[in-house]
């Protein structure tokens, strides 16, 4: 090195290493090659540069350039060939020098084989796992029990005794909570069994409106008694329209209550807040950041929770649907479908288009309980946007079983079905039995009556005990598998299946669990790691 005595012959060392260098395979942002030619091949940067500098640079990429740290800083094969890949860096250089072009399936492994990439492994297992639990919990497989299972439509219908061929309820109309035409009475000009306070307007023969197109109106109308009745069914027919809205903006909406009493006009849809009872918000305007409007909106307040109207209720929300049919429809009216049974189920469907028994479910909840003594009320609003707000119908009905008590829960419709399947496949015999001894008296005469009544009894009897030890054997089953698999209906596929799925669910739990444990001693690791050792190099 004692030859080299000048700036400038050093410089030319440097670029001579420099341009023994291969020509990069792969395209960089920058080369180091390219790069630092151009820095030494330009004069006012090398002067700038100290004669002692240059040299340790020279020598320092003598060094690189002769593999002198190859030798120094050797790699063994743990390194070079990693267990999970092992490889990775040959096909890497290959890839590089042009040897050999990477494809897809050997670009993936590059990154990271699955036959040795543990953490990857694990993964995918989950990814699988974890999908099978969300396509059966989102019923994709409905077709393995769709044949045992009613829809709630289906159910509501059973309840409103749409149906009496396969139940049959006996219902009581609760005519101090129904609204039909014409709505006031003769005498006292005023709407039957309800108090209207508000901005109310009675069209006698169309409609009781209580909001219209004007704003910060507010309005509510409550029935003058309470519901006598445990389970009921209702159905609602209204029309919330303003065609000349633009672009749709319209507000508030209208509102169904079951409170513990009557409210005054107030700032939730028309009543006072801090309400005790069911509210069913039928909302047409969003005020907060959540959802699609319109949106049904159900609460259930116990006399102290506050209904926050900036958020749409979205914090003490009960349960909910869109709605996006309810405003302006083509029928030019809206029918809700609300039934409660006294356990708590609670259950509601709408009909947008005006078919008949069109009906799209729009909460189903089994837990709801309503005030003891509970009003039924209808209210409405509205802000600097409105609409009309028309209601047209209201029928409300008790349930009662045959025997006259309250229809309790929907477990009962399964015995009250059977009941009168049996009742109707022995008025079957009776008739094909009748219609026998009929055909036989036309031609022996009224000798054979001691006949029919012999056989009519003996038809009874056998019948009876048929459907007796048929009753007998299927409840005994019943009661077999409720005792083994806790479900008396359960059949093989079904109890396999629901054991798989069981399974599936404690494997994907556990799976999760051991890599989070994984995972988190890796870190752990890591971190220790890089406590512990201090890495220097040539660059530092």
């Amino acid at each position: 090195m004692s030859s080299i005595t000048s700036k400038t012959q050093i410089t030319e060392k440097i670029i001579q290493l420099l341009k023994t260098l291969p020509k990069d395979r792969l395209k960089h942002y920058a080369s180091f090659k390219d790069s630092q030619l151009q820095r030494f091949e330009n004069t006012q940067i090398v002067q700038d540069i100290s004669e002692k500098d240059l040299k340790l640079q020279y020598i320092a990429l003598k060094e690189l350039v002769n593999d002198k740290y190859k030798n120094y800083y050797k790699l063994d094969d743990k390194l070079l060939k990693p267990k999970g890949n092992p490889d990775y860096y040959n096909r890497l250089i290959s890839e590089i020098k042009g040897e050999k072009k990477e494809t897809l399936f050997t670009a993936i492994r590059t990154v990271r084989t699955l036959q040795g990439s543990k953490p990857l492994q694990s993964l995918l297992t989950i990814s699988v796992l974890l999908s099978i639990y969300l396509l059966y919990h989102f019923n994709v497989f409905w077709f393995l029990n769709s044949s045992s299972t009613s829809t709630p439509e289906e159910i509501n219908s059973l309840l409103q005794n749409k149906d009496t061929n396969i139940v049959a309820l006996k219902k009581t109309e609760l005519t101090n909570q129904g609204i039909q035409k014409p709505y006031l009475d003769d005498s006292l000009f005023h709407v039957r069994n309800w108090n209207l306070k508000g901005n109310t307007f009675v069209e006698n023969d169309k409609y009781i409106r209580l909001t219209s197109t004007a704003p910060h109106l507010a309005s509510n109308m409550f029935s003058k008694n309470p519901i006598e009745a445990e389970s009921f069914e209702m159905e609602l027919t209204f029309h919330i329209h303003n065609e000349d809205a633009k672009h749709g903006l319209v507000g508030d909406g209208l509102a169904v209550w079951f409170l513990d009493k009557p409210s005054d006009i107030g700032d939730v849809f028309g009543i006072e807040n801090n309400f005790n009872g069911l509210g069913i918000m039928m909302d047409t305007y969003k005020n907060g950041k959540r959802g699609t409007f319109p949106f049904v909106n159900l609460m259930l307040g116990d006399g102290s929770t506050y209904y926050n109207k900036g958020t749409d209720g979205y914090e003490t929300r009960l349960a909910g649907c869109t709605a996006k049919d309810l405003l302006n429809p083509a029928s030019k009216e809206t029918k809700m479908r609300l039934v409660y049974i006294k356990n708590g189920y609670l259950s509601i469907d709408f009909n947008y288009y005006g078919k008949h028994e069109d009906w799209t479910n729009c909460v189903t909840l089994t837990d709801v309980k309503l005030p003891h003594i509970k009003y039924l009320g209808l209210s409405a609003e509205t802000g600097q946007l409105f609409e009309n707000v028309d209601v047209i119908e209201n029928k409300i009905f008790a349930l009662f079983k045959p025997d006259g008590t309250f229809v309790e829960s929907i477990d009962e419709l399964d015995d009250l079905i059977k009941e009168q399947n049996e009742y109707d496949e022995e008025a079957s015999s009776l008739n094909d039995i009748n219609q026998k001894v009929e055909n036989i008296k036309s031609k022996t005469g009224g000798r054979n009556r001691a006949f029919k009544r012999k056989l009519s009894t003996q038809r009874r009897r056998t019948l009876k005990r048929l459907q007796n030890a048929e009753k007998r054997i299927k409840q005994r089953e019943k009661q077999a598998r409720l005792e083994k698999y806790g479900d008396e209906d359960a059949t093989f596929f079904k109890r396999l299946f629901s054991r798989l799925l069981w399974c599936l669910k404690i494997i994907i739990y556990i799976v999760i669990f051991v890599i989070l444990i994984w995972f988190g001693l890796i870190i752990y690791r890591v971190q220790k790691q890089k406590r512990k050792s201090k890495s220097t190099g040539l660059l530092d």
